[in-house]
């Protein structure tokens, strides 16, 4: 992951509602805009050091490090995967895993830990796809590459 400023971060991120949208994905209340919403405060809280400790106290270190992190995770795979056109069910499903679950990974349990784990498997698939690797997501494994000739299953649990 290269270095990102907020700012950068959140620019990538502008378009990332009406493609959540057309992929039949409503905007609501879910783990990555929670995350975005963080960003935006340290954003400001960037720009205006009078609101650096109301905002610290209010959200709490911990969670703006993972919103930190999981936005510019977020951001990577948005950019790679918007263009992306094959199996858009599948990418849809794993959109909305990506989008479940606490915004916290110490909150999380086996079976609420699904969004981080979704987020991880469209990270890796856009990752390869940016970099020219024809891609497919998959339910199990979860993403087939094909590399040199050789397909190349990746379980990423």
């Amino acid at each position: 992951m290269k270095r990102q400023t907020y700012h950068q971060i959140l620019d990538k991120l502008k378009g990332v509602d009406s493609w959540l949208s057309t992929l039949g994905l409503p905007k609501k209340a879910d783990r990555v805009h929670l995350h975005i919403s963080n960003v935006c405060k340290l954003e400001e809280m960037w720009q205006d050091e009078t609101c650096r400790k109301a905002l610290l106290k209010k959200v709490g270190h911990v969670q703006l490090f993972w919103s930190l992190i999981e936005s510019a995770e977020f951001a990577d795979a948005y950019i790679a995967l918007r263009n992306y056109k094959s199996e858009p069910n599948i990418l849809r499903e794993k959109l909305r895993d990506a989008l479940s679950g606490p915004v916290d990974p110490n909150a999380e349990t086996r079976t609420s830990n699904v969004g981080r784990n979704a987020m991880f498997e469209l990270n890796l698939a856009g990752r390869l796809f940016q970099a020219g690797v024809p891609v497919q997501l998959r339910t199990n494994p979860d993403i087939l590459c094909e590399i040199n000739g050789w397909k190349i299953y990746i379980q990423c649990k």
